[in-house]
């Protein structure tokens, strides 16, 4: 039964989705001077006429001569249709064009465009109105940006891919990543507890492949999540662990199988592209499950997990600017989740303030996008031991599922699903609608049926300059997915207005109920006001309906103190840097109702100022003991971090773990008096020749990277240290990345061709590329090797003097090698220096040829010796030709004359 009715819902779905693909037309032609606007004359004296360079969705176009007009900037026309790949249609009759692109069909009026200079040139303002393409001119590199978010078509109907030929390509099958995350901790009371992860992967028969062990090695080590996954534009397929993930209120259920995913635009940006093989999720169609907190900011900077503007968690981030909170579960959250990014200090003010709060919003579609998904196999995982109780492997049966989601419009996405659960035998299915109410407020209803009882999930959001404010309701029968679970109800109301910037209000509310009776009610409001500036006041209430009141004291740039109150407990933290070497933490915790406290100091030390290294010591006083503990925490480089901790009795005062995983159990027991822990985390990367220290995050089922190194040729006295830190250009543009010895790594890169270049500003002097830029192919899953040989170059100088040592002017000389090949061609000035640069280490013969024209007979050449440095006062001596002498005249003609 459940196989029958698991096709034809598969069926159903492939019908839709070949029903609602777009339908796509030919274009030709090209737009006709006389149907557009000449430049009025008032106009061509406020035009400014520029020299930037053009950039298409970060590839560099070339420089281009442009128009500024006002606000308005304008480009070539008839190049933008050349880069683009448009194919245009005119409409008879009319001055309009149309265009056919991956997202739809595209109509513009040519009378926008203007000649200047001859030639048709279109605005940034028309891109954006008729081309719907975000068009800015970035003053930092001078240069015009172009976000397309389509990408034309041809007659097929399929999107015009520019060819290109790498010069590097991408391995096809390899090993690509190795990741390894091991924690020790040692109680001095005999007890050892360690866990370490274990993560790999790489590409193989034309899909990305991943696997996760993990465990304790003294005990046990499991294969917990493996994958092998395949994507095309429209079509992607998975073998291996996964989870149904289908909306909330079905909750999820893990197995190991097949799955596959259809979409009629493009999957690509729906498929999971946080940590890899760090979860089991497939398709992105539900943002709000298990997932992880990611995103970039300056590099070895700190990132700081926030609920409700209280401080969760905090880490450093990463060699490459990345940062990753892992599984952070936000499914039945309404908390404001915010991620506080400092470039250094605490203190200082956040360099950015990134927004993870989760909406509804995240489940709608475009107008005319369809989405579906399925799978089939065995719940749990038979790698596992069945009998260790984990989530991934309760229990064992055939299982499958089904998910369709399709955009009505741009304002109503229609969803359904099914997953068959083998534990009760029946299916479980869920229908419902997500719904854009105004341009402020969206709505969402669903309706699911699961062991014959039924269950309803509704969501009102809206959202507004100044304000926000969400309800969610949810109600299950007893017995809704098993026998065992009774009558549920919860209801959540969520509310913040800023009246102006100093003052925030909040109304927090929430009222469960189990089996009809109320086990939980509170409505209670919240507040953050900031009276003056280094002033903050704050009383939020938690889900137990306690408060936590808190006030914030910001003295300087340099220090600040936070005093809070919560569950009957008072907390004092007071921050100080001392310069940029150093930083010290005092506090202080009061328990009201023991008359308990523990007071202690932290302090910080950053060897050189270097916010790689940091040494923290620490000491405490609680009840007449003495604690006391001391860390060292380094990044040895872009792939490498170690943690070493010794405390005795610190373990109620310890400072906020710096932590990947926000819902990690913790490592090191409360009760532990005594103990040292030791953490290394070790991401390495295959290039196909050799390992490279990379993030491991960054290399995932759709994302893939660049790793080589610049390898100094020829005799040269420079050491690789001399090559530290040179900008790596991708399409022109500088990323961010740490270089050991020449070694770099670029991740998180999508797969494509890329332009590669090395940025001269931090090249020694000396130092030259055989080729400026190359094409480097990067395939997703997978690290491409980029070795770039870099020669030292040096040069001569000197000048070119008569028998009597002044110099001669506009005299050439050629430079020979050791194998009598020229290899340079030049001249004198009008006090007879010369130059010659680009020359490598090694012996030449320097000759001159020719004074002001004339050759110079039997000049003697001198023999040069170029080891590692510039050569100056090469001079050679050459005798002055004589003038050419005119032949005399015959006598006879003369006297006829």
């Amino acid at each position: 039964m459940f196989d029958k009715r698991l096709a034809k819902f598969l069926a159903l779905g492939t019908a839709l989705f070949l029903a609602f693909a777009p339908q796509v037309a030919h274009c030709s032609d090209t737009p006709q001077k006389n149907e557009i606007q000449q430049l009025p004359e008032e106009e061509k004296n406020n035009t400014e006429e520029m020299a930037a360079a053009i950039y298409f969705n970060s590839w560099s176009g070339g420089d281009h001569t442009i128009y500024k007009a006002g606000q308005d900037y304008w480009i070539p026309y008839a190049w933008f249709l050349e880069q683009s790949h448009l194919r245009e249609e005119k409409l008879s009759g009319t001055t309009n064009s149309r265009f056919v692109t991956s997202i739809g069909t595209v109509t513009f009026n040519n009378s926008e465009l203007k000649i200047i200079a001859g030639s048709s040139f279109i605005s940034l303002s028309s891109l954006k109105k008729s081309f719907f393409i975000k068009g800015a001119f970035d003053t930092s590199q001078f240069a015009i940006q172009l976000d397309i978010p389509w990408a034309p078509v041809e007659k097929s109907g399929k999107p015009n891919v520019i060819a290109s030929k790498p010069d590097i390509k991408a391995p096809g099958s390899s090993l690509s990543f190795i990741s390894l995350d091991s924690n020790m901790e040692r109680d001095f009371d005999g007890t050892t507890n360690s866990h370490i992860k274990l993560d790999t992967g790489g590409r193989v028969a034309g899909g990305v492949w991943d696997m996760t062990c993990e465990g304790d090695p003294q005990k046990k080590m499991e294969l917990t999540r493996y994958h092998w996954t395949t994507f095309s534009d429209h079509i992607a397929f998975r073998l291996g662990t996964g989870i149904t993930g289908i909306y909330t209120l079905l909750g999820e259920q893990y197995f190991t199988g097949g799955q596959f995913a259809l979409n009629n635009r493009n999957i690509y940006n729906h498929l999971d592209v946080s940590a890899g093989g760090d979860t089991d999720i497939f398709i992105t169609f539900d943002r709000q499950l298990q997932r992880n907190v990611e995103g970039s900011g300056p590099p070895a900077g700190i990132a700081e997990l926030r609920f409700d503007g209280r401080v969760t968690a905090r880490q450093r981030i990463g060699f490459d600017g990345r940062f990753i909170f892992e599984n952070v579960r936000m499914s039945t959250d309404l908390r404001k989740t915010e991620v506080y990014i400092y470039e250094r200090s605490l203190q200082e003010k956040p360099f950015a303030i990134l927004n993870f709060t989760q909406s509804v919003f995240n489940r709608s579609l475009p107008g005319g996008e369809l989405m579906v998904r399925g799978g089939f196999g065995r719940t749990g995982n038979p790698l596992i031991d069945n009998t260790t109780g984990s989530s991934s492997s309760l229990y064992n049966g055939n299982t499958g599922f089904g998910h369709i989601q399709y955009g009505l419009s741009n304002r109503i996405t229609l969803e359904a699903g099914g997953v068959y659960d083998p534990l009760t035998g029946s299916e479980n299915l869920l229908a419902g609608s997500v719904v854009s109410l105004a341009s402020n407020w969206i709505a969402a209803l669903y309706g699911a049926r699961s062991n014959n009882r039924y269950g309803t999930d509704i969501r009102l959001e809206g959202r507004g300059k100044g304000w926000n404010i969400s309800f969610w309701t949810t109600r299950k029968d007893a017995g809704f997915l098993n026998n065992s679970t009774v009558e549920q109800q919860d209801n959540w109301l969520r509310s913040s207005i800023n009246p102006f910037n100093q003052l925030t209000l909040l109304l927090n509310g929430r009222l469960t109920r189990e089996n009809s009776i109320e086990t939980r009610r509170y409505l209670l409001p919240g507040i953050y006001f900031s009276p003056f500036q280094p002033l903050r006041l704050s009383a939020i209430p938690d889900d137990d309906k306690d408060y936590r009141y808190e006030a914030d004291i910001r003295f300087s740039a340099i220090s600040d103190m936070r005093l809070s109150y919560e569950k009957k407990r008072v907390l004092l933290d007071y921050y100080q840097d001392i310069g940029d070497s150093y930083k010290a933490r005092l506090f202080g915790e009061y328990a009201v109702e023991t008359g308990s406290k523990v007071t202690g100091m932290y302090f910080d030390i950053y060897p050189r100022s270097s916010r790689y290294d940091l040494f923290e010591l620490g000491i405490s006083q609680s009840d007449g003991k003495i604690g006391f503990s001391g860390m060292w925490n380094k990044y040895i480089n872009a792939g490498m971090h170690f943690s070493v901790q010794y405390s005795y009795n610190m373990n109620n005062a310890r400072n906020l773990i710096l932590t990947k995983e926000y819902y990690q159990t913790p490592l090191v027991p409360n009760n532990a008096l005594h103990f040292i822990s030791f953490t290394l985390n070790w991401d390495l990367g295959f290039s196909g020749k050799r390992f490279y220290p990379v993030n491991r995050s960054t290399i995932s089922t759709t994302r893939g990277g660049l790793a080589g190194s610049l390898a100094i040729e020829g005799e040269t006295s420079l050491k690789p240290s001399d090559i530290n830190d040179v900008g790596i250009l991708i399409n022109g543009l500088k990323f961010d990345q740490r270089q050991i010895d020449g070694s770099f790594f670029v991740g998180n890169l999508k797969p494509g061709i890329y332009d590669f270049s090395v940025d001269p500003e931090k090249l020694p002097m000396e130092l030259s590329l055989d080729k400026k830029e190359i094409k480097v192919q990067v395939k997703n899953g997978s690290i491409t090797n980029v070795s770039i040989p870099v020669h030292a170059e040096y040069g001569i100088a000197g000048r070119l003097l008569d028998p009597s040592g002044n110099g001669v002017a506009d005299g050439t000389l050629v430079l020979f090698d050791s194998k009598n090949n020229t290899v340079a061609t030049f001249s004198t000035n009008e006090f007879g220096y010369y130059r010659a640069d680009g020359l490598r280490s090694g012996q030449y013969l320097l000759k001159p040829v020719s004074v002001t024209g004339r050759p110079t007979e039997n000049a003697e050449a001198r023999t040069v010796n170029i080891k590692n440095d510039y050569l100056f006062d090469i001079d050679i001596t050459v005798a002055i030709p004589a003038p050419v002498q005119k032949s005399a005249m015959p006598q006879g003609e003369k006297s006829q004359e």
